[in-house]
């Protein structure tokens, strides 16, 4: 088996496969909830805090 040849589908089975083997059902399901990407966007919501703090320069009076 070549993971560099194979579809992104094919790979994926193949990692729950191995997932489900070592971790079990359970603890594969909890892994992939914990894992899945979020719809969170931290960049966004640390400009929106920072937006009214003094830079950097300026609090050094550069």
């Amino acid at each position: 088996m070549d993971i560099l040849k194979m579809t992104d589908l094919e790979l994926y089975e193949v990692g729950i496969k191995e997932l489900t083997e070592q971790l079990g059902p359970a603890y594969t399901a909890k892994f992939l909830q914990q894992c899945k990407p979020s719809d969170y966007d931290y960049t966004a919501e640390r400009h929106k805090l920072l937006a009214d703090q003094p830079s950097i320069a300026s609090r050094l009076n550069l």
